[in-house]
């Protein structure tokens, strides 16, 4: 069984909170990406995810997640960022297009392998409201 300060990532590798610190500051290094695009990324607020870059040591000051589900959750979402083709953000994309591209990415990331199935029609699940004076 693990200890508490280790989780075991997709890859089956055993990872502790600062290898964890470490391996999210060497990928947002090699694939270009601030604490602001990583936020996004992880849904963590910026200023948690700059501790995490910083790797701070104090636990006080760290928000690192530790232990359980959300840890597990950072760690897998770390590993799909580490296989991701989309970094990084190429040049052409705006400043005000960066959230939207990093969800895609995300998106894309987290549903890879899972076959899209054809879009529902409107009014097949959800019946259409009328508007009120329509």
């Amino acid at each position: 069984m693990l200890s508490a300060e280790h989780s075991v990532c997709a890859s089956g590798t055993d990872m502790t909170p600062d290898a964890f610190c470490n391996r999210l500051s060497r990928i947002a290094t090699k694939r270009s990406l601030t604490a602001s695009d990583l936020a996004i990324w992880f849904a963590r607020p910026r200023q948690t995810v700059r501790t995490w870059l910083d790797n701070a040591r104090d636990q006080a000051n760290a928000h690192r997640p530790t232990t359980g589900p959300v840890f597990r959750e950072c760690v897998r979402r770390l590993y799909l960022l580490e296989r991701s083709s989309y970094f990084p953000v190429p040049y052409e994309v705006l400043k005000h297009a960066r959230k939207s591209y990093i969800t895609k990415a995300f998106l894309d990331a987290n549903d890879a392998g899972v076959p899209r199935g054809r879009a529902t029609r409107r009014g097949t699940l959800l019946p259409s409201r009328t508007r009120p004076g329509a």
